[in-house]
């Protein structure tokens, strides 16, 4: 129960904030699931029983599924194309250095200090909490965001900084430059979010519109010149995801019928 509430949870953050990280901004949907990981984590640490502690652990995965769509799109429009793979690989390698990260950390709380499992639950909540102040001081907004937003001014400030942190020494990028670099028609489909968003309808008509904004980009995943590509590409997720979770899901079930002696190593 506890495993699959997270798993549920980090289903229905990555759907909801995919959607509404092209509607505000992949930097606000990012800080939001940093936060909501970080506060659940720590909420867990209080849990009285497995009942409220699941619902936690769903609640913390809303926020670990919040922040893949806008980590990885930040990562992508902010890199380079000479390099964009090689940042996204580092991006996603430090989901395995996390990993590696808990086990050290649970070996030394239980093993040599012996303190419960609820400081646990604080102890891995506090690097999210931490890369939430990283994210809020040091990284910005995508400027391929703010383009479509038609915030170019924002845009070229965020795309010149980028460069000169990254040793560009050509011609900054100007206003006019950024704004034509933008289709019309992109433009034009935002426009039209922003007109139905703002349509007075609150919170129902943001989940509609959600709805349907989901739905009509998923579309375009199945049209006939985009499916071989992506059912491959669905299937292989699948697997992998099967194949690595369903046994991390049972591992302690295993350890046990092994006898395993130290589970952490």
């Amino acid at each position: 129960l506890l495993a699959a509430a997270v798993f549920f949870g980090m289903l229905l953050g990555g759907l909801i904030v995919g959607t509404m990280g092209d509607w505000v901004g992949r930097r606000p949907m990012l800080l939001l699931g940093l936060g909501c990981n970080a506060v659940a984590g720590v909420l867990s640490s209080l849990a009285p029983d497995v009942w409220s502690l699941s619902l936690l652990r769903c609640i913390a995965g809303i926020g670990i599924g919040a922040t893949v769509p806008p980590l990885f799109t930040l990562a992508t429009e902010l890199a380079p194309p000479s390099i964009r793979g090689l940042c996204v690989t580092i991006c996603a390698s430090f989901w395995m250095v996390g990993s590696v990260y808990v086990a050290l950390v649970a070996m030394w709380m239980f093993q040599y200090v012996g303190l419960s499992w609820r400081m646990f639950s604080v102890a891995c909540a506090l690097p999210c909490a931490f890369g939430g102040i990283l994210v809020y001081w040091f990284v910005p907004e995508s400027p391929r965001f703010l383009g479509l937003e038609q915030r170019s001014m924002e845009a070229t400030e965020v795309t010149n900084f980028v460069a000169k942190k990254m040793g560009y020494v050509g011609s900054p990028l100007t206003v006019d430059e950024l704004a034509n670099s933008f289709p019309s028609t992109a433009i034009q489909d935002m426009e039209t979010r922003q007109l139905n968003n703002n349509s007075g309808e609150g919170a129902l008509g943001w989940i509609r519109m959600g709805l349907k904004d989901f739905i009509h980009s998923t579309s375009k995943l199945y049209t006939a010149d985009m499916v071989r590509t992506t059912w491959p590409l669905q299937m292989a997720w699948f697997a992998l995801s099967f194949g690595s979770y369903g046994l991390v899901t049972w591992i302690n079930t295993i350890f046990v019928e092994v006898q395993l002696e130290n589970v952490y190593t």
